[in-house]
């Protein structure tokens, strides 16, 4: 199972500010209290990040309930190129067990979309557009080699009824 989860509503950027120091917003940081209710359920081994404050700050709850480290990858943050992202999915791809990465809006759409069609998957693009907290599944199949893409569901946020993409 993957999870790839935008990061939580953040606090507006200011003219010279760091971008990747940006905080989450106190909306964002109940989000990100939510989320962590969602995530459990998918019992992630691995989780992943943008180095963006914004997207550390939305799975730290997650990470501190499960008593995991966060592992910061530039390949999901703001600027990441296609490359970047191509090596985030396979790193993804030969991990055992579910994956929750955070990211930013624009990255979570490419990630998804490229890993959907190196299955010969094609979505509408704007089913993958997903609000601050927002979070796309990808359920893979179990007992295939190559694994297999089974259900695809996209989640505008906690506690929200998700739409079955694929599947």
């Amino acid at each position: 199972m993957l999870v790839v989860v935008r990061h939580a509503h953040a606090v507006a950027s200011t003219p010279g500010g760091d971008d990747l120091e940006r905080e989450l917003s106190p909306r964002g940081a109940q989000t990100a209290l939510a989320l962590r209710r969602d995530l459990l359920a998918y019992h992630p081994e691995h989780l992943l990040s943008s180095p963006a404050r914004r997207c550390r700050e939305t799975l730290e709850p997650l990470a501190q309930a499960l008593g995991r480290p966060l592992t910061l990858d530039e390949g999901l943050g703001p600027r990441a190129t296609d490359e970047q992202l191509a090596l985030v999915l396979a790193y993804v791809c030969g991990l055992e067990g579910s994956v929750v990465a955070a990211t930013h809006a624009p990255q979570l759409e490419r990630l998804v979309a490229t890993l959907l069609g190196e299955h010969g998957i094609t979505i509408d693009p704007h089913a993958l557009h997903l609000p601050p907290g927002g979070y796309v599944t990808v359920a893979f199949s179990e007992d295939l080699r190559p694994a297999r893409i089974e259900r695809v569901r996209a989640v505008p946020g906690p506690s929200a009824e998700g739409v079955v993409l694929v599947g």
